[in-house]
């Protein structure tokens, strides 16, 4: 049987290298007006791309533990699985939409700073708490 945990726990530092290039990409881009959707930088494009393949199978790689896991299927329904949904899906929307819409997939490419989310505690515990105070 495959250690997919061990794996995920050893490609942790390198997914918040990535986590954090996407971001320098992302915010160069966007100073450089380069992020017009009909006229985009191909640099820039590879650069996302290769970013959500690596993010693609890491979450595919957490779905795999988590069937693993006897307690069932709790990643795809946890904060921390829709964030990391929610971080990959302007990239491959983007593949399919007409690039007129340019200006809602740049809108959705903010939500991969989602990802900050799943290795800053602080974020974690902040939203447990607000989780908390709503019931």
């Amino acid at each position: 049987m495959i250690q997919v945990r061990a794996i995920l726990q050893r490609a942790d530092p390198v997914l918040k290298l990535l986590i954090l290039l996407g971001t320098i990409l992302y915010l160069t881009e966007l100073s450089l007006r380069t992020a017009d959707y009909l006229h985009r930088d191909p640099r820039f494009v590879l650069g996302e791309g290769i970013i959500a393949v690596c993010f693609t199978i890491e979450y595919l790689m957490r779905w795999l533990d988590d069937a693993q896991d006897h307690y069932g299927w709790h990643y795809p329904h946890s904060a921390i699985g829709l964030v990391d949904l929610i971080s990959i899906v302007p990239f491959w929307f983007g593949l399919v939409v007409p690039p007129e819409w340019g200006h809602l997939l740049r809108a959705l490419r903010i939500f991969q700073l989602l990802k900050f989310f799943r290795y800053s505690r602080s974020l974690q515990l902040l939203a447990q708490g607000s989780l908390i105070r709503l019931y």
